[in-house]
């Protein structure tokens, strides 16, 4: 990578995003957040369904990194030193070896750690087939993921986790979420809404 953009262990990177790196799954940290469901219950779904919520994560995604050419900062978080081989193939940078690796001890639960980071842009993921593996995982009790992916707009200064069937938007700037949260509320639970909407009292 030719620019670093996060802050860790003994390394400055970028104000935006800061991490935690002694956090289990080395958070990003903002001051709000937004949390889209993809929940569809327990019990089998049908493929229908299924597919409507995969939809709505991959809008979600597109709606914040609007063209192919947008610049996107990407975080894989390993769970341990073993890397996810399928979700790193589906980034363009890591094929030709254009990325940054940190290993680190998470003292919460004295394993090592490995961290893989890109700068690269939206038309050089595969982020449906991303999305399409985190909803096997949710739906079909799969454990071949091992990884949770951070996609930031540098510009914008936000982010985009998935993880456990909710699309987390974060952001130091409430104003920046407002347009999502007015698009997708219907995918919103209701407490998170009023906690959303709470936010603007302060």
């Amino acid at each position: 990578m030719k620019s670093k953009c996060f802050s860790t262990t003994g390394v400055t990177y970028s104000s935006f995003p800061k991490g935690n790196p002694k956090a289990i799954f080395f958070e990003i940290e903002t001051k709000y957040q937004l949390v889209i469901s993809t929940w569809l219950g327990y019990g089998q779904q049908t493929q229908q369904k299924l597919s409507r919520m995969l939809e709505l994560a991959i809008n979600v995604f597109e709606d914040i990194f609007e063209a192919p050419t947008t610049p996107v900062v990407a975080m894989i978080n390993h769970w341990d030193t073993t890397k996810d081989v399928y979700m790193l193939n589906q980034f363009e940078a890591y094929r030709i070896g254009d990325f940054m690796s940190e290993t680190f001890v998470d003292e919460t639960q004295e394993v090592e750690k490995v961290q893989i980071y890109f700068q690269t842009t939206a038309g050089d993921i595969n982020y449906k087939n991303i999305f399409n593996r985190f909803f096997l995982r949710d739906y079909h009790l799969s454990n071949e993921v091992n990884s949770r992916i951070f996609f930031v707009h540098p510009t914008k200064q936000v982010y985009l986790l998935y993880f456990d069937s909710e699309i987390i938007v974060g952001s130091n700037d409430l104003n920046q979420l407002i347009p999502y949260f007015d698009k997708y509320q219907p995918h919103i639970e209701t407490a998170r809404r009023k906690q959303f909407l709470e936010q603007f009292k302060h």
